[in-house]
């Protein structure tokens, strides 16, 4: 809790915008790819790449912990 991590994105082309999303803020928010844990849980973080018309979609599952967990 607290503790920030950052996820890498590497999208393809390199010039595709990635836009960032957790599915529960009260437990992480992320901004670009850095997750700072707020609450004890399990969030999803959504990274999606969008260039044109393509679009490319990742998921990772976080688990926040209390600190010395």
């Amino acid at each position: 809790v607290n503790a920030p991590g950052t996820l890498p994105a590497t999208p393809h082309p390199s010039t595709a915008t990635v836009t960032w999303a957790s599915d529960n803020t009260d437990e992480a928010t992320v901004a670009s790819g850095v997750v700072t844990g707020k609450a004890v849980g399990t969030v999803t973080i959504t990274a999606t790449a969008t260039s044109g018309e393509a679009t490319g979609t990742d998921i990772c599952l976080v688990h926040v912990v209390s600190a010395g967990a």
